[in-house]
């Protein structure tokens, strides 16, 4: 008699901690990794990124398997630029230029700041070349400081920098 109680409470307490588990499945929010140009499309400090992207027509290239690291300028780095480059890049008949200004913000690899080093060479998507910079200030590459490091995506790492990284 102990025996058939004891497996009837084993069978009672199994079928409540399935249903809790599968309670807790169906109400748990859905967290899906999102893409790098889902990352940019949403982070309204890259809306001049992501709308350099759509011109570019590089948004598919953003949404690849990768992985790959892109190097973020903020709208602010944007701003910075002479008046008119911004506006004039994004025209149809610059869009190679814009291409390879874009490209040249990204690397083959899924690298976090522990992957980089000081003086370390990065070769970008174009074939030049970008040197990390590490100081007591932080990370640079190319002369522009990260904003925010490791930013992290499905098919990649964000990082956020303060500069437009020309080639």
């Amino acid at each position: 008699a102990l025996l058939s109680y004891l497996s009837l409470f084993a069978m009672t307490t199994l079928r409540h901690i399935g249903a809790a588990l599968l309670a807790l499945l169906l109400l748990a929010p859905t967290v899906r990794a999102q893409t790098i140009a889902a990352l940019a499309a949403q982070t309204e400090a890259l809306s001049t990124l992501n709308a350099a992207v759509e011109a570019a027509e590089l948004g598919g290239a953003l949404c690849a398997d990768g992985p790959i690291t892109v190097f973020a300028p903020t709208n602010a780095a944007f701003g910075a630029l002479p008046d008119g480059t911004v506006e004039s890049r994004v025209q149809p008949e610059n869009q190679d230029a814009l291409r390879g200004i874009l490209t040249y913000h990204v690397v083959a690899g899924k690298l976090t700041a522990a992957d980089l080093s000081d003086g370390q060479m990065l070769e970008t998507l174009t074939g030049a070349m970008l040197e990390v910079s590490i100081t007591d200030e932080g990370f640079m590459i190319g002369g522009a400081t990260f904003l925010q490091a490791v930013v992290m995506a499905s098919n990649g790492v964000v990082h956020v920098i303060d500069g437009v990284l020309l080639p």
